[in-house]
């Protein structure tokens, strides 16, 4: 065969070759993660309850490009992801009996199951939950299990299935995903639908579902997140954003409404801020949770990165000060009622002589 010939066939060759594994490898995820070009496949146990695992399903899908399938059968670790309940729980956990001894409620705990405990479970498998977080979630599942060991039996529970079931809610609660927790899901699977000509403001993310939009954590709107989020600006006090200086200003505000405030302090100094009558809605939660839900309280918002919760705070509180480490706060009111109200002072920091000047209390 003619040597020219022959080596345009393999030129050919090569190029046919060159082709096919570029078609192949487009609309893979990028090392360690998982393709969301594809459904992610999930199994879950017959003695779990489906209910629970359902919602933490679609709680995700709505606020990611993640999709989920449900399989009927087990999956390998690179196929997807199973959810098994533990062997000591399927023993112990008998839905027919009414009601428990102390020691069979605190045997119970760690078999204690819910919406917000399976989204932390799905969104560990994928990776988005670091081992930070892990620990201080099981910090606070110990601390809780001392606390009810201590009181909540008696004071509480009573030994009642129906409490156990609504305890198993406030865990659901408090193991939830946050907006950042859904916001790095989205940086580590969705970068194949996001928008470079849009900028999301105020540490929100590009909707993985309309990219010429952005999410926003709570207290800010807007397609971009710019705008603080107000019921109406006249019954905010007409301004929204104040400049903290060596002089105290005041904030009042009362009834049944959402007000968002943005306090910047000049020469980027920290704040002190001094809070009194504090009167809003009661949590839902039990008292020692320290549950206190964002869209319901007066939440302070203190950190530079705005998609973290802020400091949350529930309930009648007479007074209350906060010495922020950063020169820019949020403060959001959520008045669920016309009897919600309370009074906000605000200066920055100033040190004369190394001494600390405080907002007056009168």
């Amino acid at each position: 065969m003619n040597v020219k010939l022959l080596t345009i066939i393999y030129a050919i060759f090569f190029i046919l070759i060159l082709f096919s594994i570029i078609i192949s490898g487009k609309g893979k995820a990028p090392k360690g993660a998982v393709d969301v070009s594809k459904i992610i496949y999930y199994y879950v146990d017959l003695v779990i309850n489906t209910t629970h695992v359902e919602e933490a399903i679609n709680r995700i899908q709505n606020e990611t490009c993640i999709r989920f399938k449900k399989s009927n059968k087990t999956l390998n670790r690179t196929s997807g992801i199973n959810l098994f309940r533990n062997i000591e729980c399927t023993l112990i956990y008998n839905i027919d009996n009414q009601s428990y001894s102390k020691d069979e409620l605190i045997n119970q705990f760690p078999c204690l199951r819910s919406s917000g405990y399976y989204e932390r479970l799905i969104s560990e498998k994928l990776g988005a939950i670091n081992f930070e977080a892990r620990k201080n979630r099981q910090e606070y599942f110990m601390g809780l299990k001392k606390i009810i060991n201590a009181s909540l039996i008696r004071k509480y529970y009573h030994g009642n299935f129906s409490s156990l079931q609504n305890f198993s809610d406030v865990m659901g609660k408090e193991f939830e995903l946050r907006f950042h927790d859904f916001k790095r899901i989205n940086e580590m699977y969705c970068k194949h639908n996001k928008n470079s000509s849009l900028e999301c403001e105020n540490n929100g993310y590009q909707d993985p579902r309309n990219s010429s939009i952005c999410k926003c954590p709570y207290g800010f709107n807007g397609y971009n997140c710019s705008d603080l989020l107000i019921s109406e600006k006249s019954l905010c006090n007409n301004i929204t954003t104040f400049t903290a200086n060596m002089s105290e200003q005041n904030i009042s505000i009362s009834g049944e409404k959402i007000c968002t405030y943005r306090i910047i302090s000049e020469g980027n100094k920290t704040l002190l801020i001094y809070l009194k009558n504090i009167t809003m809605s009661q949590s839902p939660y039990p008292l020692f949770t320290s549950l206190c839900p964002e869209n319901m309280s007066l939440e302070i918002k203190t950190k530079a990165d705005k998609g973290y919760k802020g400091y949350c705070l529930c309930g009648k509180i007479r007074k209350h000060d906060i010495i922020t480490n950063s020169s820019d706060v949020i403060i959001i009111y959520s008045g669920l009622n016309v009897s919600n109200s309370v009074d906000i002072y605000f200066k920055y920091q100033s040190l004369i002589n190394n001494t600390r000047i405080e907002i007056s209390k009168q």
